[in-house]
């Protein structure tokens, strides 16, 4: 995936030339169409691909021949999407530099379901063991950005992103049994946790006005969520990778 993000990352500088020889010939025939500053509402939407990690992940099995145990970091990943919308303020500063700070609040529906069984199936045709799956959602993510960036042209910004936001976790870890011929479940022991954990993001992003007071954004950011614990005792990380269009209203 990290390939995937970098091929995504170059493929938006690229496009930056394409979308500021565009923007260049656009203001020749329209030169009060540039990119506006002061405040802002926009909304976006996207895809998510989010990391989900057990760090030394514990689990015993008890079974009819002893216990069992399965141990080790175990790493899962959650795909879906994610949309939401912002408000901002941004200002032009001189050498074609800009400063920019967002308020954003994104719902998500990113979630991974996974599955680790102990089996053992006796000679006379019976299967006896126990397991262990888990649910993992992404739910939403609200924060606070600044934005530096440099404008690239007129009516078009290269801009980085950087800041702090809280996204809500849940989940349910089952603790299952077997003890059936044909090795179905007889029963679960559901763990149901929550979290919202707090983390660091940064991203890239390109921005070009469109027509009077609106503009278009592409951008890439990544957040790193810290570590929590589950209702099993297990320590859990989830990092974010989101890949965003947005539109954007200027008010000046």
């Amino acid at each position: 995936m990290k390939n995937k993000l970098r091929g995504l990352f170059f493929c938006l500088l690229s496009t930056s030339g394409l979308v500021s020889t565009v923007c260049a010939e656009s203001v020749k025939l329209k030169s009060n169409i540039v990119l506006s500053h002061g405040a802002y509402v926009g909304g976006e939407l996207g895809y998510d691909y989010s990391k989900i990690t057990y760090e030394n992940f514990l689990f015993k099995f008890p079974t009819s021949h002893g216990p069992s145990t399965l141990s080790g970091d175990a790493h899962f990943a959650a795909t879906g999407f994610v949309g939401g919308g912002f408000v901002g303020y941004g200002q032009s500063l001189p050498n074609h530099l800009y400063l920019g700070a967002e308020l954003f609040a994104n719902g998500v529906t990113s979630s991974t379901s996974n599955e680790a069984v102990y089996d053992h199936f006796h000679a006379i045709g019976r299967y006896d063991g126990n397991g262990y799956n888990n649910t993992v959602s992404v739910k939403n993510n609200v924060g606070i950005s600044i934005l530096p960036g440099i404008q690239i042209h007129q009516n078009a910004l290269f801009y980085g992103r950087l800041g702090y936001s809280q996204a809500h976790i849940s989940g349910n870890e089952n603790i299952v049994f077997y003890s059936e011929p044909l090795g179905l479940p007889e029963s679960r022991i559901p763990h149901p946790f929550s979290s919202s954990p707090n983390g660091f993001h940064y991203g890239l992003g390109i921005e070009t006005a469109l027509v009077k007071q609106f503009s278009l954004r592409a951008e890439l950011n990544h957040t790193d969520y810290q570590s929590f614990k589950t209702r099993l005792n297990n320590a859990m990380t989830v990092s974010t990778n989101q890949a965003m269009l947005s539109l954007l209203y200027h008010f000046s």
